[in-house]
Parts: C-alpha cells; sequence; structure tokens
C-alpha cells in the first residue's frame, strides 16, 4: 500500500526502510542512516518514516492465517467470529487502557446484529417456503415489524 503524499512511499530507499523498521530499528536510527538522501532535517525524516510505518502491509501470524483460512472455507459461523473479534477487542483495551477507541467495540455490537439480521430473514424465508408448499399464502404483513409485503407495495419499490 502507497501513499502518494508520503515522503518515505516515494523514495528509492523505501524497501530498505521497510527493513529496518522489520527489524524493530527505532525511528532516529533509521533517519539519522537515510538523512543525506532527504531534503529535509533529522527531525522531520524521523516523523516522516514514524507515520510511514501505517502504510506498511503487516505480517499475519500463523494463528491469524489459520483463522483466515477457516472463515474462506466457511468453516466458521459468524457467533464465532464475533467471539473471536470481541475478545480481540478486550485483550486491546486490558493492555492499552488508554489507547482504544469506542469504534472497536461497536464493530463487536456490529457483527452481532448482522448476525441476528441473518437469522432473522433465513427464519422468514423458510417461514414463507413452507407457507408456500402448504398451499397456504405468505401473510401481508411481517409479524415482527409491521413491514407490508402487498403488491402495491412492492411494485413502489
Amino acid at each position: 500500500m502507497t501513499n502518494y503524499a508520503c515522503r518515505i512511499c516515494n523514495s528509492e530507499h523505501r524497501e530498505e526502510i521497510e527493513d529496518l523498521l522489520s527489524q524493530k530499528m527505532r525511528y532516529r536510527e533509521i533517519a539519522r542512516r537515510f538523512i543525506d538522501n532527504f531534503d529535509c532535517d533529522l527531525h522531520l525524516l524521523e516523523q516522516s518514516i514514524a507515520s510511514h510505518k501505517n502504510h506498511v502491509a503487516k505480517e499475519l501470524s500463523s494463528e491469524e492465517l489459520k483463522l483466515l483460512t477457516r472463515i474462506k472455507n466457511g468453516d466458521i459461523q459468524l457467533d464465532e467470529i464475533s467471539r473471536i473479534v470481541a475478545s480481540k477487542v478486550f485483550e486491546k483495551m486490558l493492555k492499552n487502557p488508554s489507547d482504544w477507541h469506542y469504534l472497536d467495540f461497536f464493530r463487536t455490537e456490529l457483527l452481532k446484529m448482522k448476525q441476528e439480521e441473518n437469522q432473522v430473514k433465513e427464519n422468514w424465508a423458510k417461514e414463507l417456503v413452507n407457507r408456500m408448499f402448504m398451499g397456504k399464502l405468505p401473510p401481508q404483513y411481517c409479524p415482527k415489524c409491521g413491514y407490508d409485503f402487498s403488491i402495491d407495495t412492492l411494485n413502489q419499490a
């Protein structure tokens, strides 16, 4: 991933700098090595290197790769994914109490809401199919929310 305005992304020394970043070298040390190759002072180059780390793709751990494979194969259900995400968020909150955001928590809640929404849709679809095979017409109104399923309403959509 690159950023057109990033001093490091546009540099011919990008790969070398990223390699040093992956070795956990301090930003100041990296800046000292490359200061002659950039048209800025040491402090600005150090800040550029620090902000560039956000453009470097994170390597996935073996555990994360296994989880991603399970998700792609459909071997894991949404509730389990939600539980894993929630545990990661709370682990981050406990380790870094001053560096977490409400957005992290809301992401876990959004996963739960999506799961419930999918369950309702699935149940409603099964109900419609069952009623059609039993010779009964589907209801005109949703029993949960009161939505009007009449033909006139569907034609307006």
